[in-house]
């Protein structure tokens, strides 16, 4: 189970932060499995022989919903459910091979406001999974989220996040499970426009994060998420420097 991860692709072409996360994770060894709700065709698979391109329909039958995140969520839940293994986000870069822990549930640095938490500074997300078949965490999880999904097309609404009911289930019950933020999100959300943009990640007091620079992260962390969705809605990747750390994180795992 360890030596295979997985992620999906809804539809469209592959995008860049898809082709170098899957890359990195090639790189280091993994076999790696990529489930499309689209033909193969609609995809531009030709750098990626050695990936095995899987109908997710096959395995978990669309659902009802039309939001990607949503139907990602969906997905990963009720497959790992019944085939357990390790799901990786497809905008989250390997720089060294996962644990061998039976359980992974990835974190990053709590959100402020409305979405800050009581008593910790770290919430659980979904960019790094690894459950064994047929947990009953996940038996949880996904008999709430097919509720939501229900009630929400009986009310005609799209109030319900898939990836909240996880967190609330994890945060309420199983927090001793979940890996420090450093380990997958080493890079805070709160410094997405230094990822892009600057040589170097430096701790410059944004919400009281402690930020590591590059040099603590690739000794210490795991992999590195790159932010596609804030990345995409500031316009930082549009706007990239050639010496930005996506730049030189890109080089590293393309040349080397």
């Amino acid at each position: 189970m360890t030596n295979k991860v997985f992620t999906l692709w809804v539809e469209g072409l592959l995008d860049e932060w898809t082709r170098l996360s899957i890359k990195s994770w090639l790189k280091l060894g993994y076999e790696v499995d990529l489930f499309m709700y689209s033909e193969p065709e609609a995809l531009d698979v030709a750098d990626f022989p050695d990936v095995n391109f899987l109908d997710a329909a096959d395995y978990v039958a669309k659902p009802p919903i039309q939001n990607y995140a949503e139907i990602a969520d969906y997905f990963r839940f009720n497959y790992l459910f019944c085939e357990g293994g390790t799901w990786l986000d497809s905008d989250l870069v390997l720089i060294k091979r996962l644990p061998e822990d039976e359980i992974i549930i990835s974190s990053e640095h709590a959100r402020f406001g409305s979405f800050q938490p009581i008593g910790r500074d770290f919430s659980c997300n979904i960019g790094v999974l690894r459950f064994p078949p047929y947990s009953f965490i996940l038996l949880d999880v996904i008999t709430k989220v097919a509720a939501a999904i229900n009630r929400d097309i009986k009310q005609n609404t799209n109030r319900n996040s898939l990836m909240r009911i996880f967190q609330k289930i994890i945060h309420k019950n199983h927090l001793d499970l979940v890996s420090p933020p450093n380990h997958y999100c080493p890079i805070s959300w709160a410094y997405t426009k230094e990822l892009y943009t600057q040589p170097d990640i430096k701790n410059v007091g944004k919400y009281s994060i402690k930020q590591q620079n590059m040099d603590w992260i690739m000794d210490n962390s795991y992999g590195i998420h790159l932010w596609r969705n804030l990345a995409k809605t500031k316009d930082y990747f549009s706007s990239k420097r050639n010496n930005s750390v996506y730049n030189i994180l890109k080089n590293y795992i393309l040349l080397n």
